[in-house]
């Protein structure tokens, strides 16, 4: 268990009421009280509708905190949301409409490394400030100025999985069935390279195309493997174990975080991915620890997300999950704390106070501590 250190801090989300004026936040007579727009730009129809939900959820339940103490200088934050149906293009089309809202300061998503690659360009060019829960290509944010990723990328997680596997299992070998995407490509990189580190052979990848509904020629090929690593999108992750099972494949899945997203990988049957190994973000509420030990800005986020956003029971499997996401939580306090260290909501100064920002794991809702550079805008160091 962690040992959170008690630092005397100010909580971020409760003190968030700027006093400084600026052309973007002017003050008196002339105050802008035009409320200041937060966009989610996630699936929100089709298999993953229930990620997409659970981030806005997260969102909104954040934007109340802030609304709550006064607001970003007297401004509310109203939040919206746009549906990309997992699609780049209807992705591109909603970024270029949200990009030309003078009043959207803040962009959360497209997640999925494949939809934020059709997107990015357009708020870069627009010069609009986005936050990326879940983008997981290593590189994807590279020469970016206005893009923050507030969860890991794929080398961190696969690194902790493989890891694990090699000090508490007798896996010997792996390989990798993914869709044969940007983040199925940087998967197979990150475990050419990580697998001998760990002392582990590595089979290779088994591709297949994206939105398949059978991958059993792929699971057949790694049968004899000792571990499958699988696809972090729920969808696939299930289609790869149910297959893998059916075709008399008996060793241990690996994989991350997306695996728990919306448990539809646990759908795939109890019995067939018992054992499973799969990294992720540090949220306390999966775990043990008593909300006693919470650092104080996640334990007041997660109770927010909860009154406002409640749960998302599953009555096939009989767990409960969290309508939200502590790393989409981040996003908003992470540009708040830019917006008040800039004064301003103006996004070149946001994005230059977000390239410098660093938050205790007590600031922070998901508990992690960052620190955040001109050359590096991942949270997960």
């Amino acid at each position: 268990m962690k040992k959170w250190i008690s630092t005397a801090v100010i909580s971020v989300t409760a003190a968030l009421v700027l006093t400084s004026c600026s052309t973007a936040t002017p003050c008196g007579d002339q105050a802008n009280t035009t409320p200041i727009k937060i966009a989610v730009l996630e699936p929100f129809s089709g298999p993953l509708a229930s990620y997409g939900n659970m981030v806005l959820g997260s969102i909104k339940a954040e934007a109340d905190l802030i609304n709550a103490a006064g607001g970003i200088d007297g401004r509310q934050i109203e939040v919206i949301s746009r549906d990309n149906a997992m699609d780049p293009q209807k992705a591109v089309q909603a970024a270029q409409e949200l990009a030309s809202d003078p009043d959207v300061a803040l962009i959360e998503g497209p997640s999925f490394t494949f939809l934020f690659n059709a997107a990015k360009d357009v708020f870069e060019q627009s010069q609009k400030v986005n936050c990326q829960p879940a983008v997981n290509a290593d590189g994807a944010l590279d020469g970016l100025k206005y893009a923050f990723r507030t969860g890991p990328p794929n080398t961190p997680k696969v690194e902790a999985g493989l890891a694990y596997a090699a000090a508490n299992t007798d896996i010997k070998t792996i390989g990798l069935v993914n869709a044969n995407d940007a983040s199925g490509q940087d998967l197979d990189a990150a475990l050419k390279v990580l697998a001998p580190k760990y002392g582990l052979t590595y089979l290779g990848a088994q591709f297949f195309s994206p939105g398949a509904k059978s991958v059993v020629p792929q699971v057949t090929a790694l049968k004899a493997a000792d571990s499958i690593f699988v696809s972090g999108t729920v969808s696939d992750a299930a289609i790869t174990a149910s297959d893998a099972r059916s075709a008399g494949f008996t060793g241990t899945f690996i994989g991350t975080d997306g695996l728990f997203v919306g448990t539809a990988f646990v759908q795939a049957g109890v019995e067939a991915v018992q054992g499973t190994i799969f990294s992720q973000e540090d949220f306390l509420y999966m775990t043990r620890i008593p909300k006693s030990d919470w650092p104080k800005t996640s334990l007041k986020s997660f109770e927010a997300t909860v009154k406002s956003q409640g749960y998302l029971p599953d009555n096939n499997t009989g767990l409960k999950l969290l309508n939200g996401t502590m790393i989409a939580n981040d996003c908003v306090v992470q540009w708040a704390a830019a917006v008040k260290a800039a004064g301003s909501v103006d996004a070149d100064k946001v994005a230059a106070a977000w390239s410098t920002l660093e938050l205790s794991a007590d600031e922070n809702p998901s508990g992690t501590p960052v620190k955040y550079t001109k050359d590096n805008h991942n949270a997960y160091q």
